[in-house]
């Protein structure tokens, strides 16, 4: 009986660093929960804030996305490796949709639509790639903890 007390004691040890205590998850729930009432209330007031509602979202939702990722995909309690393949596998994304963005910018304004489309083809098929290399290795669901 006491071997199978030590082992989950042990268990339970190897589990401590691997995460939040369950109050910890609690408060930065109720933070996103808060940031997410920032953002209605910016919503409703996107006249009075003026040029300051897009940055404003757009910094609300980066806090909002690092948090999740951080802390609820356990990306900061994983491997380093995790974390380098899921940050290579982001700027791939963010670069290849930018890239797309400045193609359709040019053909816009140089008419050469074809050569667009075959670009952002590429573009779409890499941001795939990105994002399933992202999704992988996240440390979300191949997690030693779960």
């Amino acid at each position: 009986m006491s071997t199978v007390t030590e082992q989950h004691d042990t268990h339970g040890d190897e589990h401590a660093d691997h995460g939040l205590t369950d109050l910890g998850y609690i408060k930065i729930a109720i933070f996103l929960a808060v940031v997410t009432a920032v953002e209605v209330v910016f919503s409703y007031t996107q006249d009075q804030l003026g040029a300051a509602f897009l940055p404003g979202l757009l910094i609300l939702m980066a806090v909002k996305f690092f948090m999740v990722l951080l802390y609820f995909m356990h990306l900061k309690f994983d491997s380093k490796l995790f974390s380098l393949m899921f940050y290579i596998g982001l700027v791939l994304a963010v670069g290849c949709c930018c890239c797309c963005c400045c193609c359709v910018v040019v053909a816009a304004v140089f008419d050469v639509a074809a050569v667009v489309v075959a670009i952002a083809m590429i573009a779409v098929g890499v941001v795939i790639v990105a994002v399933v290399v992202g999704g992988v290795v996240c440390g979300c669901c191949y997690c030693s903890c779960c």
